[in-house]
């Protein structure tokens, strides 16, 4: 197995992708193919960051703690640092400081 370098960022992003079984196109727009991501995947099972049962990818206890970890170095503490730009500029914000997230028809082209 090759050692793909994964920026603290991307390891974030990867683990949030993994624990919330989400689209890793995110990833492969970071510049990571498929096959690199199938590396990524396999290195985090043997890091037992993750683990893969009845089908599922599931983090770990482990792998939390690093998310967690990452999360505080790279200063993510705030609902505003979380979010990629794609998504925050379709949020709208009221003054009430609600905010509407639109589906994905209502999306322009």
């Amino acid at each position: 197995m090759s050692d793909i370098i994964l920026t603290d960022k991307a390891r974030y992003l990867f683990l949030i992708i993994l624990e919330n079984d989400g689209n890793i196109e995110s990833i492969r727009e970071l510049g990571y193919d498929y096959s690199q991501i199938t590396e990524l995947i396999k290195k985090e099972i043997e890091l037992e960051n993750i683990i893969f049962n009845g089908g599922k990818i599931i983090i770990t206890e482990k792998g939390i703690l690093l998310k967690n970890s990452l999360a505080k170095k790279l200063n993510y503490t705030t609902l505003e640092s979380l979010i990629s730009p794609k998504l925050s500029d379709l949020i709208e914000i009221s003054n009430d400081n609600q905010f509407f997230i639109p589906s994905e028809d209502e999306l322009p082209d």
